[in-house]
C-alpha cells in the first residue's frame, strides 16, 4: 500500500477555474467600456479579417463569424478579444499588444500561431494569450515575449497542444504564483481518452508548466532544445509522458488523475536525455494502482549527490527504471547517487539480467558495456537515519580490466554502420563510373575503321554485393540500382572521333553489419559527364589508341540504426560524393578475331556526410577520400553469326591501388582510421552488336582484396545508336 501524498495541483486548479471566470468577466467589462476602435488597414471578408501595419488604443472586440485572423506589423495597446462559434485559424506576427490576446470559439477549432510577437498585460493574475476551443486546440508560439503566461483549454476535441519555441515566457522577478505554459483538454468526470501536449523547445519559462488531460486520457510535456524551465512541470490523465532532453527543469515533476475512480490505472513516464534532473518525482494519486517508468538516456543522470538531497520519487505503486546510459562519472569511481522511495513502493531495475545486480548492455559514450554492477545500500539502515527509505547506488565494471581504450568491437552498433556507410558510399560511386566505362569499352571493341558521327541513348542495371571488413566492423553491401546515358560524336578531319555524354543514375545499398546489430540504408542519385577520344585506324594497321574520361557526383542520404542489448540508437543524415578519372588504352586485333584491350587508370574519389547526433553520441562530419591507379586488361574473340550479329566474349583482369588515403569518422570518444581495399579484379563479359542500331552488354567480375571478399559486381544494358 503507497503512503498518501498531498495533492499539491489542487489548488492550482481552483485558480484555474478562477482565471477563467476573472477572464469572462473581464472581458464583458471590456465590450462596455472599450468598444472596438477600428481605425486604418482593418479588413473585413466574409470569412476572414486583416489587420496590416496599424495601431489601436483602444482594445479591439470581434464578434463575428470569421475563419481566419491575420495580424501583422500592428501595435494594439489594448489587446484584443476575439469571441466566435466557427473554427478559427489565425496568424499573427511582428505585432505588439499591451493587452491580452483572448480568443474563444465556443463551437469549434481554434489553430493559433504568434511568431515574433511581444504581449504585456498589466494584473499578472490573468494570462497575457488565452485560447479557449469547444473542439481542438492549438497554439504556436515562437520567437516572442509574453510577460505573464500562455494558456491553450480545449474541451471536446481530440487534442489540445501548446508548442513554444524561441520564446521567453514570465519574468524572473515578478510575483506570479501559478502556470506560466499551461495546456488543459476534456471535461472532468468523463472517459473520453482526450490528449494534452505542451511542447517547449529552445525557450525560457520563468515558472512552473501543466498539462492536463481532465477526463483521463493522455498528456505529455516534453522539454527540448536548451530550454530551461524555473519552475515544477505537472501532469494530469491516466498516461503521462514527461520528456527531458537537453533542457533544465528546476523544479519537482507532480502526477495524478484529474479525478479518481477506484479500480483506474494509471501509468507516467519519465525520459531523462542528455540532461542532469535531480527534482523530486512525486504521484499525487491516492486511488488509483499508478506506476512509474524512468529512462535514464544518453547522458542522463538522475538522482541527488547527497543524502541530504536525495531525491525523493514517492506515491507510486510501482516504479521501473530503465538504466540505458551510466556517465562515466558514476562508473568505477564509487561516487553515489542517491534515493528516497515511500514504504510500499515496488521499486525495480528492469534492465538487470536475471536476479544479478547487474545491468544488461548499457551504452556510455560511443561504447556498449556489458555487465556492469550496481551495488544498492539501504542509507537509513547505514547511517542509523530515523526516516526509512533512503538508498544509494554505485556503478563498476566487471572484475576482470577493461582495456583502454575500450576495444573497437564494443563501439555501438548504429555508429559501426554509420562507419561502414562512410566506405560503402565510395564503392558505390565506383559503381556508376563502372557503367559508363563499360559502354565505352564496348564501341573501342569494334571501331576498328573510319570513324562516324552519331549519337547513343543507353542503359544499365548495376548489382554489386559482397563482404566487407573497417577495422573492426564487418558488414555486407547490397547495392542496386540503374543508370542512364546518352552521347554524342562527331568525326574529326584526321578521323579520329571525339564523343561527349552524360549519365543519370541511382544506387540503393542495403547494407547490413554482420558484425553486430546494425545496419544503414543508402541511396544515391548520381549525375555524369564523360567524354572519349578514339583514333582512326588506318587500313593495314591492327591497332588503335583510345582515352577516356569520367566526373560523376552523388546525392547522398543514410538512415543508420543499430541495437545492443535493449538498446536501440541510430540516425538520419545526408551526404555526397564526387569521383573523377581518366583512363588510356588500346584496342589491338591479333590474328583469327582475337583481340586484347589494355589499359592504365588514375583517378580521385571523395564521400563527405554530415554531423548527426544518434541519441547517445554526437557524429562529426565524415570523410573518405582517396588516390587510385591501376592496370588493367581485356581479351576476346570476336564471333560473327549467320543472322549478321556480332558477339564478342571476353575476360578480363585488372589491379586498381589506393593512394593519399584521407579517412575521418570521430565522435567524441572513438575514430576510425580507413580500410585497406588495394586489390585486383577478375571477371568475364559478352557485348553482343544485335542490329545496325541495338546492342548489349553483360559483365560479372570479383574482387580479390585484404578487406574484401565474397564480392560480385554485375552489370547488365542495351544501347541504342542513331
Amino acid at each position: 500500500m503507497k503512503k498518501n501524498t498531498p495533492y499539491t495541483c489542487h489548488t492550482k486548479k481552483l485558480m484555474l477555474a478562477s482565471l477563467i471566470s476573472m477572464v469572462m468577466v473581464n472581458h464583458a467589462q471590456a465590450q462596455n467600456d472599450n468598444p472596438p476602435l477600428l481605425l486604418q488597414n482593418y479588413v473585413s471578408e466574409p470569412d476572414a479579417i486583416y489587420i496590416t501595419d496599424a495601431h489601436y488604443n483602444n482594445s479591439v472586440i470581434l464578434e463575428d463569424q470569421t475563419q481566419k485572423l491575420f495580424i501583422s506589423n500592428s501595435q494594439l495597446d489594448a489587446g484584443i478579444r476575439y469571441l466566435g462559434k466557427a473554427d478559427l485559424e489565425g496568424d499573427v506576427k511582428d505585432s505588439t499588444f499591451s493587452g491580452q490576446f483572448f480568443v474563444q470559439s465556443t463551437e469549434g477549432s481554434v489553430s493559433l500561431s504568434l511568431n515574433n510577437v511581444d504581449v504585456t498585460i498589466d494584473n499578472i493574475l490573468h494570462s497575457d494569450v488565452l485560447l479557449y476551443a469547444q473542439e481542438n486546440a492549438s497554439l504556436d508560439l515562437m520567437n516572442s515575449r509574453v510577460a505573464t503566461s500562455v494558456h491553450a483549454y480545449g474541451s471536446e476535441g481530440t487534442l489540445a497542444k501548446l508548442q513554444i519555441s524561441g520564446s521567453r515566457v514570465g519574468n524572473d522577478d515578478d510575483n506570479f504564483n501559478g502556470y506560466r505554459a499551461l495546456v488543459q483538454n476534456g471535461v472532468a468526470g468523463e472517459s473520453n481518452s482526450h490528449a494534452a501536449e505542451l511542447d517547449i523547445s529552445n525557450s525560457q519559462i520563468y515558472g512552473s508548466v501543466l498539462s492536463s488531460s481532465m477526463d483521463r486520457g493522455t498528456a505529455s510535456i516534453a522539454l527540448t532544445n536548451g530550454s530551461v524551465i524555473k519552475g515544477d512541470a505537472d501532469l494530469n490523465g491516466s498516461v503521462m509522458l514527461l520528456s527531458i532532453d537537453d533542457a533544465t527543469l528546476t523544479g519537482d515533476i507532480h502526477a495524478g488523475s484529474y479525478t479518481e475512480l477506484p479500480g483506474d490505472v494509471v501509468s507516467t513516464t519519465v525520459n531523462v536525455t542528455n540532461a542532469v534532473y535531480r527534482g523530486n518525482i512525486t504521484s499525487n494519486n491516492n486511488i488509483a494502482d499508478d506506476s512509474l517508468t524512468i529512462n535514464i538516456n544518453s547522458s542522463g543522470i538522475i538522482g541527488g549527490e547527497t543524502v541530504d538531497s536525495s531525491q525523493r520519487i514517492t506515491g507510486f505503486n510501482h516504479v521501473d527504471a530503465n538504466i540505458n546510459y551510466v556517465d562515466t562519472s558514476l562508473l568505477n569511481t564509487g561516487k553515489a547517487s542517491y534515493f528516497f522511495f515511500n514504504d510500499g513502493e515496488d521499486v525495480v531495475i528492469a534492465n538487470k539480467v536475471g536476479a544479478n545486480t547487474v545491468l544488461d548492455s548499457v551504452r556510455s559514450g560511443s561504447y556498449i558495456l556489458d555487465h556492469i554492477n550496481y551495488q544498492i545500500t539501504d542509507e537509513s539502515s547505514k547511517q542509523g537515519l530515523a526516516d526509512k527509505g533512503y538508498y544509494s547506488i554505485v556503478f563498476n565494471t566487471a572484475s576482470d580490466p577493461v582495456p583502454d581504450p575500450t576495444p573497437d568491437a564494443t563501439v555501438a552498433a548504429d555508429l559501426q554502420a554509420a562507419q561502414a556507410g562512410l566506405l560503402a558510399s565510395d564503392d558505390m560511386i565506383h559503381r556508376i563510373a563502372g557503367s559508363i566505362t563499360q559502354h565505352l569499352d564496348a564501341r573501342h571493341m569494334g571501331e576498328n575503321g573510319a570513324q562516324t558521327s552519331d549519337s547513343n541513348v543507353w542503359m544499365d542495371g548495376i548489382y554489386s554485393g559482397g563482404d566487407r571488413t573497417a577495422g573492426t566492423v564487418e558488414y555486407s553491401n547490397d547495392i542496386s540500382g540503374f543508370q542512364l546515358g546518352g552521347d554524342t560524336s562527331w568525326a574529326l578531319s584526321n578521323g579520329d572521333s571525339l564523343a561527349i555524354g552524360a549519365g543519370l543514375g541511382y544506387l540503393h545499398n542495403d547494407l547490413d553489419v554482420s558484425s553486430s546489430d546494425g545496419s544503414n540504408d543508402i541511396d544515391g542519385n548520381y549525375y555524369s559527364l564523360y567524354a572519349s577520344w578514339t583514333q582512326h585506324q588506318a587500313e593495314g594497321q591492327n591497332w588503335h589508341l583510345f582515352a577516356d574520361t569520367t566526373a560523376t557526383y552523388g546525392d547522398m542520404s543514410y538512415s543508420a540504426s543499430g541495437k545492443d542489448g535493449t538498446l536501440n540508437a541510430g540516425g538520419d543524415y545526408d551526404g555526397n560524393s564526387w569521383l573523377w578519372q581518366a583512363r588510356v588504352g588500346a584496342q589491338v586485333n591479333l590474328a583469327q578475331d582475337w583481340w586484347v584491350q589494355p589499359y592504365t587508370v588514375l583517378g580521385y574519389s571523395q564521400t563527405k556526410t554530415d554531423a548527426y547526433n544518434d541519441g547517445y553520441s554526437q557524429v562529426a562530419d565524415g570523410k573518405f577520400s582517396a588516390g587510385f591507379a591501376g592496370a588493367g586488361v581485356k581479351a576476346g574473340k570476336t564471333i560473327e553469326l549467320k543472322g549478321g550479329q556480332t558477339l564478342r566474349p571476353y575476360i578480363e583482369t585488372s589491379y586498381v591501388g589506393r593512394f593519399s588515403e584521407d579517412t575521418k569518422f570521430n565522435t567524441s570518444d572513438y575514430h576510425f582510421s580507413g580500410q585497406n581495399l588495394n586489390g585486383g579484379s577478375v571477371g568475364a563479359g559478352l557485348n553482343a552488336q544485335l542490329s545496325k542500331n541495338w546492342s548489349t552488354t553483360a559483365k560479372v567480375n570479383t574482387v580479390i582484396a585484404s578487406d574484401v571478399s565474397n564480392e560480385v559486381h554485375a552489370l547488365l544494358g542495351a544501347e541504342y545508336k542513331f
